[in-house]
């Protein structure tokens, strides 16, 4: 949808940042907050991509299981 490019970008920016080994891991919340420092969002812009990239993620992460990876 139009105006959720920066959170679509944001994830995928992100998704190199995973933590692996026996899988994949989510991202860490660390990681998003730096990435958001980095970009200079403002509060409430950090708020709303740490909750897009949270959603993306856990669909991601179910979507990767399913498909027994």
């Amino acid at each position: 949808m139009p105006g959720l490019e920066l959170y679509w970008q944001g994830f995928m920016d992100l998704m190199a940042s995973r933590h692996t080994g026996m899988g994949i891991g989510p991202i860490w919340w660390s990681e998003i907050q730096k990435y958001c420092e980095a970009k200079g969002l403002d509060n409430l812009q950090t708020e709303a991509m740490h909750h897009h990239i949270r959603l993306m993620d856990t669909a991601y992460m179910k979507h990767y299981e399913k498909k027994g990876r």
